[in-house]
């Protein structure tokens, strides 16, 4: 079995080779149409991914929706997880570092 880090590992190894030639635009001379030119190895890491990121976009959904904002006691925002809200320490404010670490993954950030 594929461990999570394996798993993504290949997946990021898939995204470079979508990524690692030029693909270029080129005229057929004898059809007179432009054609999309890629090499073998680019078009077969974008086939891989356009199942992969489906997927990897429903992981993130599923993480996200366990880590939702809760009004806390004395009207705090915090994490309702069920991990992020019985803390020894008690709730951990929103957004958790488990959605901090998703949006900064993603290059965005701020409060939902």
């Amino acid at each position: 079995m594929t461990t999570i880090t394996e798993y993504l590992a290949e997946q990021k190894r898939l995204a470079e080779d979508a990524q690692a030639d030029s693909t270029s635009l080129k005229m057929n001379t004898d059809t007179g149409r432009w054609m999309i030119s890629s090499s073998k190895r680019t078009i077969f890491a974008m086939d891989q991914l356009v199942d992969t990121v489906p997927r990897m976009i429903a992981a993130l959904e599923a993480v996200v929706r366990m880590h939702f904002p809760y009004r806390g006691p004395g009207d705090r925002d915090t994490c309702g997880s069920e991990i992020c809200s019985n803390l020894s320490w008690g709730p951990e404010p929103w957004p958790c570092p488990t959605v901090r670490a998703v949006e900064a993954a993603l290059g965005g950030g701020g409060d939902e």
